[in-house]
């Protein structure tokens, strides 16, 4: 079973006219695995953390009102540790997919190492493109 993640925007951030990131909270249901979770570290920055083995996770992108489908998920990057910068040693793409508001990334399994994680998302109302970043440290 995934680990639903939300990404929530509390300030969505036309990428063409600023060059700044959205700013997002991440939540998350339960994880029926235990194998996921979602933390704050010392310094208040919201990680999500993947423990041993596979998992699957969904992260859906929600309005600043918590509504769903005003934004479209358009892609995906990774950032990884030395000798996997691109992450794409990690994360293999044929495993990811994308469904309108949602990015389905199916049987994770990552080297030890934090990830920096990007979203690239479109607002549906004016086609305006946004990134999210959020991150993922992985314990595998």
């Amino acid at each position: 079973m995934s680990a639903k993640i939300t990404l929530t925007l509390t300030k969505f951030v036309d990428i063409t006219t600023s060059g700044k990131f959205c700013t997002a909270v991440m939540g998350m249901a339960p994880s029926v695995s235990g194998r996921v979770s979602l933390i704050t570290d010392i310094a208040g920055k919201q990680k999500l953390v993947v423990k041993e083995g596979y998992a699957d996770l969904d992260f859906q992108v929600l309005a600043p009102d918590g509504s769903s489908g005003k934004f479209k998920a358009l892609g995906i990057c990774f950032d990884g540790p030395p000798g996997d910068a691109r992450g794409d040693g990690s994360f293999e793409l044929k495993n990811i997919h994308l469904d309108d508001d949602t990015v389905g990334i199916r049987n994770l399994k990552t080297k030890l190492g934090t990830y920096k994680v990007y979203f690239w998302i479109q607002r549906n109302s004016d086609g305006a493109m946004g990134i999210i970043d959020p991150d993922i440290e992985n314990q595998n």
